[in-house]
């Protein structure tokens, strides 16, 4: 939960700092996966240091003049958002990723679509204009059966709902609404006193 809270987290206060960095996650990305792609791009570092540079870019939003309150509520609901959006409404995304295998499934029964697709690979990477047609299919295919893209099983299903209701009682416990009321009472307060 730890890597998905945060990468949603990172994807929503950008900057360019959180651009350049990956976590460290004991684990590499596919082979041929946007996953690898980005991570070439970007330096690894491990969690804590990772977690270290999206509390800076926290600090720096702040310091900027953006309310602390109404920085960390949207990010807190805006996480929930993704979280019900990767997997929560099953039907709806179960849709979603079959509407998104269909075209890597025609790409890998039309050798002409393939040829396009590598020479959209070799935009990004050129290493991958010498790769053989059956090594830009094992991408493909490589992708159509990622965990992002292959169908939920029934324990996905349920990991989800495990994970939505996790995260539903640590935000109530460590954020909840009248914990942003108590903030905007605080600096109206202090406002005034001036």
């Amino acid at each position: 939960m730890w890597y998905n809270v945060g990468r949603y987290a990172q994807m929503l206060i950008g900057g360019a700092a959180l651009n350049r960095v990956d976590p460290d996650t004991g684990e590499e990305p596919a082979p041929g996966s946007v996953g690898e792609l980005m991570r070439r791009r970007r330096q690894v570092l491990s969690r804590e240091q990772w977690f270290e540079v999206i509390r800076g870019r926290l600090g720096d939003l702040v310091q900027s003049g953006m309310s602390k309150a109404f920085l960390v509520r949207s990010v807190r609901d805006s996480v929930r958002r993704m979280l019900d959006y990767s997997g929560a409404e099953i039907g709806g995304s179960e849709r979603d990723r079959a509407e998104m295998r269909e075209p890597i499934q025609r790409m890998l029964e039309d050798w002409a679509e393939l040829a396009v697709f590598r020479t959209l690979l070799a935009g990004a990477d050129p290493s991958a204009e010498a790769l053989s047609y059956d090594e830009v299919s094992a991408r493909l295919r490589g992708i159509a059966e990622s965990g992002v893209l292959r169908q939920m099983s029934a324990d996905d299903v349920t990991d989800r709902w495990v994970t939505n209701d996790n995260w539903d009682r640590q935000a109530e416990a460590l954020l909840p609404d009248r914990v942003f009321s108590e903030w905007t009472r605080l600096i109206a307060t202090r406002g005034w006193k001036r």
